[in-house]
């Protein structure tokens, strides 16, 4: 049955609307809303138009030409087959092409590493020189000779290369650290690239007998940051790609080979685990200077490394010449040490490596600590960049190999590895011999970069010696005494410094006689901001996270990392702060030590009330001008009637303490003690920053007098001295407040202080707002933490922290910037003592910057954690940076 559709339109004229008085659609003339739909059967008419004969004409057309199309068909199979085969051909000849680069890549690696591991058995001369050329030269075939001499292994010329070195010369250069005039090129580099370097990310260990990744921790001695932009190691480069790395690594003071493995391997300041130099003097074990290479006494080692940790945790720890690893300090010495044999080729120490971890897992290493000695030792003695080129070169086909081999014996994703150097290297140009200024009778003194005189048996007092160092005309060092060096050195807290410390700018290195001098032509040891000092750090592994460049940090925060690759507890006190590398770590749970004593924010120490008055009075010693002051502030905080304290802005563990708020500045502090304030905060300003510079014209910035808050104060205390206002704001009358005065001697309030608050002040018209924290600090015993509450104690330091929002973007309550990205910051403490080196003043306080954490361990106070306005790691990387260079204004 067929189904037929009618469809009847609405009819009328669009313009007949009927009788005005009808309705406009009346029952009798509305329509149905689409018209009437009638179903009735029938048959369906097409109404597609057909023309006769269309579909016959195209197949007669078809069978007409079938032979052609069948043939064209045939021939476009054919030119089809005949592309397949030429593109299989063209692939299998480009990757055996590759195979065969990558084959010719590796045998020029390998050829290179044996004919230099062979070349270097000769270098029994001076300084790992060449005795007798000639000799080298007889041992070869000409095929390796003539390698060799291209290579640079040994001179062009037979007997160009005398035994010893020459006397330093003077280097003119404008850069402050080793580097070549041209970016030289790794003759092993090319596009295609070894099959460990191809591999996929994210990959499974294929060992099945591997259960947690055991740590390797490889050290490039003398490994410079700068190395790398000489395209020599892409070994490394390559490392990062399924990995991880530092832009750099900050060493500690001083940058020396001891002293900066041992903290490696403890997470402590050189001052703390006391291997404070490469020799050591300390009458308490020795009565002479120790060369810690050689020395026989372990008492010179503290603190815990991470090889007794894991030892007395029950793991295995194997030992491959890491300093530090052959002295029995704690009881628990590694599972295997090996005394230290430099002539081992480094092969031969990659084959150990990989021998250790092809164990069976009852016998197999958790911890492998490897120390390698190059490129520092080229670096001691090289003349150009070519010859520390070569070493390099030589370094890239051992870590080739290194990596080959991980690869081959399927255990590149079953090892955790961290690659690190220690410091990096400096041309010498200027040699200061001490006994030509000073009788060194009696004295220890201890060369180096870092020169230090124990003054021990010299009948000579100390400050007579300083009194001729202080100042040098051409400012190619400081000196120091222990009370004296920069907080941010962390070389102050145990005797074995020195009574006196020679910190050498780049290019000096003292001799305590001509005799002594050893004939380095470049060394280490300088601050570690100075580029040349900057080491390196990457890693790979099944639990390093890939793509990760983490800012730069210094070295003592490598011990937590490596607790948490070992999976071990947080137990063992050191000077790193938890958290900071955990970026650099995936698939392993977030360990934390024990709670300690809990961090609170600092309240206000009354509760603030509407309307109530908060007065300050004039103490008994002050005249009408200092009557006036108080006035005016009284004035000032009757006017503040609704005010919000800054809560968020400072959080401690100590008792006690908490804040005295008058409106303009805050001030956190101990009410029941009579003591300063341990922070006074204040808002400086551009327009401020322009009207303390009128007044200075004018003299009109002081007012000798105290005040007291009386909420707080019963009375005044009786000043020992003149007190002078730390606060940034000299126009603020309340910088007259007793707890925010302390008495400092007159040349440094007029020097090192007054640098500051210059430095401040330019702040503030720069940046249009700042929020500055200034506060005292107390470390009489030099150790780096706040000494207990002492009535009556002075300052030892004055500490500042300055804030800024990038484009000014505040936080509505003031204090906080409005994303934590936006946050600056900068910090310093300087010694209340005057400077004795006639420093320029950005000079002075980019020295004596400080890390936020240092200022937290001085006084007790925390800053920059409250996590309603920061995450845990922007936290800690404020809390953590090393300022490398002032702002600019």
């Amino acid at each position: 049955m067929t189904t037929r559709f009618n469809i009847v339109e609405n009819g009328g004229s669009d313009d007949d609307f009927g009788d005005e008085n009808e309705p406009m659609l009346s029952p009798s003339s509305r329509s149905e809303p689409h018209g009437t739909l009638s179903i009735d059967d029938g048959p369906i008419p097409s109404r597609r138009p057909k023309s006769a004969g269309s579909n016959s004409a195209v197949v007669r057309w078809a069978k007409s030409n079938f032979r052609i199309l069948y043939g064209l068909l045939i021939f476009a199979i054919l030119l089809a087959l005949i592309v397949l085969v030429v593109a299989l051909f063209l692939v299998f000849k480009v990757k055996r092409t590759t195979n065969g680069v990558n084959d010719a890549v590796n045998a020029a690696s390998e050829q290179y590493r044996v004919l230099y591991e062979q070349i270097a058995t000769f270098k029994t001369g001076r300084h790992g020189t060449f005795k007798d050329v000639e000799n080298v030269a007889a041992s070869l075939t000409p095929e390796q000779l003539a390698m060799a001499k291209q290579y640079g292994l040994i001179p062009d010329k037979p007997g160009s290369l005398a035994p010893g070195m020459d006397p330093i010369k003077p280097i003119s250069t404008s850069s402050s650290h080793d580097s070549p005039s041209t970016t030289a090129e790794s003759p092993f580099r090319s596009e295609p690239r070894p099959s460990w370097m191809n591999r996929a990310c994210d990959q499974q260990c294929e060992n099945t007998d591997y259960g947690e990744p055991p740590l390797l921790i490889i050290s490039l001695d003398g490994f410079a940051r700068e190395y790398l932009d000489r395209n020599l190691v892409p070994s490394l480069d390559a490392l990062t790609r399924c990995g991880s790395r530092a832009e750099f690594v900050y060493p500690s003071y001083p940058s020396k080979t001891f002293p900066n493995h041992y903290t490696i391997a403890t997470g402590l300041y050189p001052e703390v685990h006391g291997i404070v130099d490469n020799a050591a003097y300390d009458p308490k074990i020795s009565p002479v200077l120790e060369d810690l290479k050689k020395t026989k006494y372990p008492q010179f080692f503290g603190g815990e490394p991470i090889w007794s940790q894991a030892v007395r945790s029950g793991k295995k720890m194997f030992c491959l010449f890491w300093p530090g690893c052959s002295f029995n300090i704690t009881g628990h010495n590694p599972t295997k040490d090996f005394p230290y044999n430099r002539s081992l080729a480094y092969s031969q120490r990659v084959d150990m490596v990989i021998d250790w971890l092809k164990l069976p897992k009852i016998e197999r290493p958790d911890l492998i600590m490897a120390y390698f000695d190059q490129p520092d030792y080229v670096g001691h003695f090289h003349k150009t960049d070519d010859e520390v080129n070569v070493e390099l070169q030589y370094i890239e086909t051992v870590l080739s190999y290194f990596f080959a081999r991980l690869h081959t014996s399927k255990l590149t994703d079953c090892v955790n590895i961290v690659i690190l150097s220690d410091h990096g290297m400096q041309f010498l140009h200027k040699k200061v011999f001490v006994d030509r200024t000073v009788d060194i009778n009696g004295m220890i003194v201890a060369n180096g970069v870092i020169g230090r005189i124990h003054m021990a048996n010299s009948t000579i007092p100390v400050d007579t010696v300083m009194e001729k160092f202080t100042c040098p005309n051409d400012k190619t060092y400081r000196v120091f005494q222990r009370q004296s060096v920069p907080k941010r050195y962390h070389y102050a807290r145990t005797p074995r410094v020195g009574d006196l410390i020679f910190d050498g700018r780049p290019g000096t290195t003292f001799y305590p006689t001509q005799k002594a001098d050893y004939g380095v032509t470049s060394d280490h040891g300088y601050d570690y901001l100075e580029p040349a000092m900057h080491a390196i750090m990457f890693a790979h592994g099944p639990n390093i996270a890939a793509g990760v460049v983490v800012p730069p940090f210094q070295n003592v925060e490598y011990f937590n990392f490596f607790v948490e690759l070992l999976r071990l507890p947080h137990e063992v006190p050191n000077n790193g702060t938890l958290g900071v590398l955990r970026p650099l770590i995936k698939g392993l749970p977030i360990l934390y030590p024990p709670v300690g004593p809990l961090r609170r924010r600092i309240e206000p120490c009354l509760p603030t009330r509407l309307f109530e008055p908060r007065h300050v009075y004039a103490c008994s010693d002050g005249g009408e001008d200092c009557k006036a002051a108080a006035g005016a502030i009284n004035e000032n905080l009757d006017r503040c009637t609704v005010h919000l304290p800054p809560v968020k802005v400072f959080q401690t563990e100590l008792p006690e303490v908490c804040l005295m708020d008058l409106c303009s500045v805050a001030i956190v502090g101990a009410p029941v003690r009579q003591n300063m304030g341990l922070a006074v905060l204040e808002v400086l300003t551009k327009q401020t920053a322009e009207k303390i510079a009128e007044a200075r014209k004018t003299g009109n910035t002081k007012v000798d007098c105290g005040l007291g808050d009386q909420r707080f104060d019963l009375s005044c205390p009786v000043a020992n001295g003149t007190s002078t206002s730390i606060m940034a704001n000299e126009l603020d009358k309340i910088g007259l407040l007793y707890r925010v005065r302390a008495v400092l001697r007159p040349d440094f309030v007029n020097g090192p202080f007054a640098y500051l608050q210059n430095l401040t002040q330019a702040y503030a018209k720069a940046y249009d707002r700042i929020l500055v924290t200034t506060g005292p600090v107390y470390d009489s015993d030099l150790d780096g933490n706040a000494d207990p509450p002492t009535p009556g104690a002075h300052p030892t330091h004055i500490y500042r922290i300055i804030l800024r929002c990038e484009g000014n973007r505040w936080d509505v309550d003031g204090y906080h910037c409005r994303d934590e990205s936006d946050t600056r910051v900068i910090a310093f403490v300087i010694s209340v003592l005057p400077d004795t080196n006639c420093l320029e003043p950005l000079e002075y306080l980019l020295l004596n910057t400080a890390r936020i954490r240092d200022i937290e361990l001085l006084t007790g106070l925390s800053f920059f954690i409250d996590p309603e306005y920061y995450s845990e790691i922007a936290s800690l990387r404020l809390r953590t940076a090393i300022t490398q260079n002032l702002w600019k204004f």
